[in-house]
């Protein structure tokens, strides 16, 4: 047995590797996880801006000077004005979290002479593609990917895809498909096909995700 055979022979045999994929309901894809998960969350800070600190120090030197005339202090150089800034002033602002995300590298395996990897790998490609004729004459309504809708509510939300890995990682029904990208083996299986097909694709939340919501996925 080649080394490579080896290698799928020994991914097929082990079901905390087996990743699924359900696409929008529409369809399900099952591969292997083949290197280590990817994961990334971010959140947006900013300092507070310098034209609130500005502003307070404009309201604070314009109080300086009206008391410095109602004193009559004025004329004998009065309270001088001040630059406030303290450190509180300075504390950054939360400006929410980007989309939750991770890529995951996937292995597809011609299991049966009848199996075909190319299936697997268009149908990602597809989840990236919007839907629609786009070729001809008068434009045609474009419908995003899997008819993905966002909704006015959780459950208005359409097309969007759930991926578990083994037992231990599930999203849900939260995740859209960023990119997909794929290499075909150049060995074959008995009917021509390709014997395997690897590569990575990147999932992202389709909302911004609770920290419960993300520590959820998790078993």
């Amino acid at each position: 047995m080649s080394s490579v055979s080896l290698f799928l022979d020994q991914l097929k045999k082990n079901p905390r590797a087996k990743v699924i994929i359900t696409l929008g309901g529409f369809s399900t894809v099952v591969g292997y996880i083949a290197q280590n998960l990817s994961i990334t969350g971010s959140a947006n800070w900013s300092a507070p801006s310098n034209e609130l600190i500005d502003s307070i120090n404009a309201v604070a030197n314009e109080a300086t000077t009206l008391l410095n005339r109602f004193t009559g202090v004025d004329k004998k150089g009065g309270i001088p004005t001040i630059q406030m800034v303290d450190a509180i002033s300075t504390a950054q602002v939360y400006g929410g979290s980007d989309p939750f995300s991770f890529a995951v590298n996937l292995v597809f395996v011609s299991a049966r002479a009848t199996d075909n990897v190319t299936y697997y790998v268009k149908t990602l490609i597809g989840a990236t593609q919007p839907t629609g004729e786009l070729t001809g004459g008068l434009p045609t309504k474009i419908t995003p990917p899997l008819g993905y809708v966002r909704g006015k509510s959780f459950a208005a939300v359409a097309g969007v895809v759930g991926v578990s890995i083994g037992g231990w990682f599930a999203t849900g029904p939260r995740m859209l498909v960023r990119s997909a990208s794929f290499e075909f083996s150049k060995q074959v299986t008995p009917l021509g096909r390709p014997l395997f097909a690897a590569g990575q694709v990147e999932f992202i939340s389709y909302r911004m995700l609770s920290a419960a919501e993300i520590s959820g996925m998790f078993r």
